[in-house]
């Protein structure tokens, strides 16, 4: 992993990280729906943060393949 891919896997993580806790709690105190839904929420988070990631990076990539193509020279 890059450092830029790092601190977003990290920021991504401080975000959910707490609503997974506290659906753990919820759970613990036995407020079952509740607790499925910040658990889902969390999931969500990462899974929406993963997804994101993958399409910016590629879309970026792809496009900056597209404008500057490496061409070897025949000498």
């Amino acid at each position: 992993m890059g450092i830029v891919r790092t601190v977003q896997f990290v920021a991504t993580l401080v975000v959910a990280g707490p609503m997974a806790l506290a659906g753990l709690f919820h759970a613990f105190d036995g407020q079952y729906p509740q607790a499925a839904a910040f658990l889902a929420v969390a999931l969500v988070v990462v899974l929406l943060s993963e997804y994101l990631y993958v399409r910016v990076t590629d879309g970026t990539v792809g496009r900056l393949r597209r404008l500057n193509p490496r061409r070897t020279r025949d000498d």
